[in-house]
This record gives C-alpha cells, structure tokens and sequence, in this order.
C-alpha cells in the first residue's frame, strides 16, 4: 500500500472523478500501471434508482489511458456488480470515464479522435499503441454521442476555416456522423459541418 501522500498525489494526476489511486507499478517496455478503486462504497441500480452497497461480484480489468510523461498508462479498474436492496436485481455499477466493454479511458478516445482529424488512422494508432479498429469504434462510439445530442451541437464552418485539417481525415469524419445531420441542412458547395466539442 502507497503512504497516504504518494496515494493523494497519484490521484490528483490521474484526476478521474470518485477515483483514487491505492498503489502502482512500472514496467519495463510496459509502462505505468495504476491499481484504482471507487471512493463511494456504494453504486446507483441501474433499474429503480436505489443506492446500493451490497456487492455481488468484482470484476477487475486493465483500460489504456492518456500518457504521462510520455509513458503508457494503464488503469487497474474494477467494475463492481452490485446487488440492488429494492428490486433485487444484480447490476454493473457506471463509471463515467470508460464506458461498458471498451479497453480503454473516453478522455483517451477524445484525444485520439483528435489527432485523427490531423493526421492518418494507421500513423495514429502506431503513436498510440491501439489498433486501427479500436480507432475506428472510437469514431463511431463518438458518433452515438452526437445522434443524441441536438443540432445546435453543431457549426456550420467554412471550408477555409478547417486549417491544416486535410480532407481525407474529414471525409473519414463525416462518413461516420454523416447519419446525424438532416439532409435539408448541408450545403456541400459552400460549407461543411464540424463539429464543436472536437
């Protein structure tokens, strides 16, 4: 186990909300390992909304997520399944920085997603030791997101206002969120849509 103030440091760093740092290793050719653990013993049944603190399963599980110091990092996080007091119903607790069934951190996605608009998909995967195919659920996971959020999420930009963003990456960009946008709204010979949160 850390002291206390090793503990409160790697936390700050690490700046995920409702988790701490318990103790870490590093490991050649590797990188930093940080075992976490939830700071609230209790977890929110996904059915009825009861709070809940009896626990019915761990289950513990390594996500990649943003380099420090420009060294890998990986979180040891554990996914508790709780038992619900009211319904009786086992559930997976939410942890509101990876979400269900992904190796690694969403701030992590966001960064990628984008470099990606900088840069090519295979180039950014080799700088970020993740697969073309993790990059490409990324995309589409960011995708989701934006098919629930309103129009008014979105700009409307200029074409000379992208930068050095180069076409490919944003013909790759609007492929996935293409679905999204009303037809009636795109005016492809003067504009393309970017969207604001990237």
């Amino acid at each position: 186990m850390l002291s206390t103030s090793k503990t409160k440091l790697l936390t700050e760093l690490l700046n995920l909300e409702s988790v701490q740092v318990i103790k870490y290793k590093k490991l050649p050719q590797v990188g930093l390992i940080l075992y976490t653990e939830a700071q609230s013993k209790k977890a929110t049944c996904i059915r009825c909304g009861n709070k809940s603190q009896n626990l019915h399963q761990n289950h513990r599980y390594l996500i990649k997520d943003l380099p420090i110091s420009g060294q890998s990092v990986y979180l040891r996080i554990n996914r508790r399944q709780f038992k619900c007091d009211n319904c009786g119903k086992p559930f997976s607790e939410e942890l509101n920085f990876v979400k269900k069934r992904r190796k690694y951190t969403s701030r992590l996605a966001m960064e990628i997603v984008k470099q990606v608009l900088a840069d090519d998909i295979k180039t950014v995967a080799q700088n970020n030791d993740v697969s073309a195919e993790e990059i490409e659920t990324m995309l589409k996971d960011k995708t989701k997101e934006l098919k629930q959020e309103k129009s008014s999420r979105l700009k409307k930009l200029r074409n000379n206002d992208f930068g050095n963003c180069r076409p490919g990456v944003l013909f790759r960009l609007f492929n996935y969120s293409f679905s999204i946008l009303n037809h009636d709204l795109l005016e492809w010979e003067h504009f393309h849509y970017y969207i604001d949160r990237f």
